[in-house]
């Protein structure tokens, strides 16, 4: 049955189930075939027709040929295709999904989580809405409601310390700090080494 498909049967198929692509592509797709299809061109000075993708290695070597100028370049670029990636994403917990996993795939790094800030003034405290991100995550699977939420108080912690003082860490050593809290590993079975932390601040017109 299956030698009977046509390639533009596929197409029609693929092209009217977006959903089912994204999934397959979460499921299946590792974090290297996801780098490269964050492709971009670019222009280096000097350099006629040379063109670049965001892998790691075509990265240096733009890099070295004109550093500075073309770094810059090149990571606009890849700011770009996340923006279309996630711009035209109406549902908000799909699109904090998309952001994550492409800030795995840039930072290479292993997870991701995103905490929201809850309660009133004089008892606040962190809750994750999405926890283990990776590049080939599958949203559902990261997720999290009242039933699996992880709740910090604020100010405890990482998460808390970069809430309660609006600053942005990057941490080394993650055991070594002793803001750290090793119950969240404890309870995962993961063991964090490095946390770079970022809180992002929603401005309110008044």
């Amino acid at each position: 049955m299956m030698d009977d498909l046509q390639q533009d049967e596929v197409e029609n198929f693929l092209q009217n189930n977006p959903d089912f692509v994204r999934k397959w592509q979460s499921r299946h797709f590792t974090v290297d075939v996801k780098r490269q299809s964050l492709k971009c061109t670019l222009k280096v000075p000097g350099e006629t027709g040379y063109s670049a993708t965001t892998s790691d290695t075509v990265l240096q070597e733009v890099k070295s040929k004109s550093r500075g100028y073309t770094s810059v370049v090149t990571e606009n670029e890849i700011y770009r295709e996340f923006v279309k990636d996630t711009v035209f994403e109406v549902n908000v917990d799909k699109q904090c999904h998309k952001i994550l996993q492409n800030a795995c795939i840039v930072l290479d790094c292993e997870r991701a989580s995103l905490f929201l800030l809850h309660g009133t003034a004089k008892k606040l405290h962190l809750v994750s809405k999405l926890f283990d991100v990776t590049a080939t995550s599958v949203m559902e699977d990261t997720i999290h409601n009242e039933e699996n939420a992880i709740r910090i108080p604020f100010g405890k912690g990482i998460v808390g310390y970069v809430a309660e003082y609006s600053c942005l860490l990057n941490i080394k050593d993650a055991y070594e700090d002793e803001r750290f809290l090793h119950e969240i590993d404890k309870s995962t079975g993961f063991c964090t080494k490095s946390i770079l932390s970022v809180p992002i601040r929603i401005e309110m017109a008044s």
